[in-house]
């Protein structure tokens, strides 16, 4: 179950990516950044929380093609419309949908 978790939270821009010290000097710190820190975990999960099923969608196949918004916004056109494409059918994969009515 984490690791699906993990999947559909790697495209929002590493909002649940934990800390990592660098090798060789461990990190330490104080009870206000930990707290920071636990309380901006809670911020990102409750933000995850509040995503539809399509963003939440939409967020994991971003993210599982690298892919950020922003780097998104950056493509071509026609890169862009192949992506939206690609991720619309996965919508409609995952939500069950047989047909869109234009």
């Amino acid at each position: 179950m984490s690791s699906l978790f993990n999947n559909a939270t790697a495209g929002l821009g590493g909002m649940f990516s934990a800390p990592t010290a660098k090798p060789g000097k461990p990190e330490a710190k104080s009870s206000m950044e930990s707290f920071g820190a636990a309380m901006t975990a809670v911020d990102k999960f409750m933000k995850y929380q509040e995503m539809s099923q399509a963003e939440k969608i939409r967020a994991s196949y971003l993210a599982s093609k690298g892919l950020t918004e922003e780097e998104l916004a950056n493509l071509s056109p026609e890169e862009q419309k192949k992506i939206e494409e690609e991720i619309l059918d996965a919508m409609k994969r995952k939500l069950g949908v047989k047909e869109v009515r234009s």
